[in-house]
């Protein structure tokens, strides 16, 4: 992955994606061939997408039935799919840590070499 100065990231840490529900799926598209760590995590012990996101991100670690407070907390990233709140207690923890939470959308701007317009 591409060093972006604005959330800190570098290439020895996982990114690390919470939620495999369409966003966590779009994001793990996008990051599996930019990643050299990946994580991805889902509340759900057997998120129905698992067998897709697997196919998508074979190389990323999956950890399924809640949040991983120490994974979460030694990621370089966390990319946060809107359906899961910024208060669970696991990703107060990493925040506090210092680590940057951002969105798709986020990506998509870091990503993007061209004007956006809106």
């Amino acid at each position: 992955m591409q060093t972006s100065t604005s959330h800190g990231m570098d290439d020895t840490r996982p990114v690390v994606v919470v939620g495999l529900g369409a966003t966590g799926l779009s994001v793990l598209r996008h990051l599996a061939p930019r990643a050299q760590a990946l994580i991805a995590m889902d509340e759900s012990a057997a998120p129905p997408t698992l067998g897709l996101a697997q196919s998508i991100a074979p190389q990323a670690q999956f950890l399924l039935g809640g949040l991983d407070a120490i994974r979460l907390g030694e990621a370089q990233c966390i990319v946060l799919s809107p359906g899961i709140p910024r208060s669970r207690p696991a990703l107060q923890a990493a925040i506090s840590a210092g680590v940057p939470v951002v969105s798709d959308v986020t990506l998509f701007l870091d990503a993007c070499r061209q004007p956006v317009l809106g």
